[in-house]
C-alpha cells in the first residue's frame, strides 16, 4: 500500500472508533471513561514477552522528563515505581472486590512502572513490558488507572508522557520508532485517541468483560547524548 493509501486508511479507521466510540461512551460513568486502562483482555489475545533487561541505562531516579504540577496544593510528582508502590492502586482501581494479583509479567525483568504521586501516595500508575510484534521488539502497556477522586484532572496524560519519554531512550530500539501498544475497553479509548494513539483493526467483544479495542502509538527514538 502506497504511503497516500495507508494514511487515508488510519484516517478511516480513527473516524470510525471515535464515531463508535463517541455513541458507546456516551452514556458511561465518569470513573470509567476518566480511569484509561480498564484491560481485563489479558486472555484475549497471546504476546510473546522477552525477558531481557530493558532501559539498563536510565536509572529509576532520573528525570521523567514531564514537570511535575499541583492540584488543589499538593504537588503531584511522575517517575518510575516499584511494583509494591503501585499494585495497591491498581488493584483497587482496575479489579475492586477481588484478591491482589500481580500479572504475570510483573516478575520479568524487562517490565518497568510509572507512578504519579502525590505526599508519597500513588495515585496513579502504569506497567509496560516487552513483547514481539511482527518480528519487532515492542512494548505492551497493562494497568493504566488513576485514583478515582482525581480522575480527569490531568493525571494521567501526564504519565504517560513520562513513560513515553524514558521508553524513547530503549536502547535496544530499532529506528525510526518505539511501538507502545495496548488492548484498552472501548469506555476508555477516546482518552488514548486524545493523547496520540491510534486504533487497530475493529472493536471486538471480550466474553463477561465487554468491547475492546486495540491501540497503538509509535514513539520517535530519542537522540543520542554520545
Amino acid at each position: 500500500m502506497d504511503p497516500a493509501s495507508a494514511a487515508t486508511a488510519s484516517a478511516a479507521r480513527t473516524d470510525a472508533a471515535l464515531s463508535f466510540l463517541s455513541v458507546n461512551t456516551a452514556s458511561a460513568p465518569q470513573s470509567a471513561t476518566a480511569n484509561a486502562a480498564r484491560d481485563d483482555s489479558a486472555a484475549a489475545e497471546p504476546n510473546r514477552s522477552l525477558s531481557v533487561a530493558s532501559l539498563s541505562s536510565v536509572s529509576a531516579e532520573s528525570d521523567s522528563g514531564v514537570p511535575g504540577f499541583e492540584l488543589d496544593g499538593v504537588p503531584i510528582t511522575f517517575r518510575r515505581a516499584a511494583l509494591e508502590e503501585v499494585i495497591g492502586l491498581r488493584h483497587e482501581i482496575l479489579k475492586p472486590g477481588k484478591f491482589i494479583k500481580p500479572y504475570k509479567q510483573d516478575a520479568e525483568p524487562g517490565t518497568i512502572h510509572f507512578g504519579a504521586f502525590a505526599e508519597g501516595k500513588a495515585v496513579g500508575c502504569a506497567t509496560y513490558f516487552l513483547t514481539m510484534r511482527d518480528d519487532r521488539r515492542a512494548w505492551k502497556m497493562r494497568g493504566v488507572a488513576t485514583s478515582t477522586p482525581l480522575a480527569g484532572r490531568g493525571i494521567g496524560s501526564r504519565l504517560l508522557a513520562c513513560a513515553e519519554e524514558q521508553l524513547r531512550r530503549d536502547p535496544a530500539a530499532q529506528p525510526p520508532a518505539v511501538t507502545v501498544w495496548a488492548i484498552a475497553r472501548t469506555d476508555a479509548t477516546v482518552f488514548y485517541l486524545k493523547v496520540g494513539w491510534r486504533p487497530e483493526g475493529e472493536v471486538y467483544e471480550v466474553p463477561n468483560v465487554g468491547p475492546h479495542l486495540r491501540i497503538m502509538k509509535e514513539l520517535p527514538l530519542a537522540l543520542s547524548s554520545s
